[in-house]
């Protein structure tokens, strides 16, 4: 009975040794049989083939770089760099949009309000500038009797002001009487980066010189090639 009991300890060692001894695979699962990779399939290096998810890459901009169209539903009624005969035949700096007064005016990405007041020619005026595509936004034509902006951070989709109606939009004057409508554009660098005069100025509605050249650019071209 003794040599029985003596020659199944060393084989009881023997079998438990084999088992401190097996590999673990990628998923760290001793004896396991695992395929490590992206088990997502809506990520662009999925692997069909993985059973353990290791990490997975999307082809997705930041937040940052996300933009929007200022209005929910538009028709654009003077598009970017078309001349204008009744401003000397200047370039046009934007684009204008037509909608109704009291439409609501929203902000196209994120940033910081660096102008919000009244303006010749745009009754209500507000940029915003966006740091991380280094560019800013140009609102005018805005309502100086409704709720707008003044200052601060705005998200992607706030409510900045409301379109103006015509006794509020800045026509008459020296200006042409227009229908209301936004006057939207964009521009590179900060709204700080230009003068408050000249056909460089950050305000510019018409410039002498096609706008590509001093920075402005096409507002749709821009937001379609930053969208979701």
């Amino acid at each position: 009975m003794k040599k029985t009991v003596l020659l199944i300890i060393p084989l009881l060692f023997l079998f438990i040794g084999c088992e401190d001894e097996q590999e673990k695979d990628c998923g760290g699962v001793e004896g396991g049989n695992n395929i490590c990779g992206c088990t997502d399939s809506t990520a662009t290096n999925y692997d069909s083939t993985a059973t353990f998810n290791v990490g997975c890459e999307y082809d997705i901009e930041p937040p940052s770089s996300i933009y929007r169209y200022p209005l929910d539903e538009y028709s654009v009624i003077q598009e970017f760099g078309n001349i204008n005969y009744e401003f000397n035949q200047k370039y046009h700096s934007a684009e204008d949009s037509d909608g109704s007064a009291g439409t609501p005016v929203y902000a196209v990405a994120g940033g910081e309000i660096s102008y919000s007041g009244t303006m010749g020619g745009y009754g209500w005026l507000i940029t915003i500038d966006h740091p991380g595509a280094d560019v800013y936004s140009l609102y005018g034509h805005l309502s100086t009797e409704q709720p707008k902006v003044t200052l601060g951070e705005v998200q992607m989709g706030d409510v900045i002001a409301y379109i103006a109606d015509d006794d509020e939009d800045g026509s008459g004057g020296g200006y042409p009487d227009w229908g209301p409508h936004l006057h939207f554009s964009i521009r590179q660098g900060s709204r700080y980066d230009y003068p408050d005069s000249g056909d460089s100025r950050w305000m510019a509605g018409y410039t002498y010189v096609h706008p590509t050249e001093i920075g402005w650019l096409d507002p749709t071209d821009f937001i379609e090639g930053h969208s979701q």
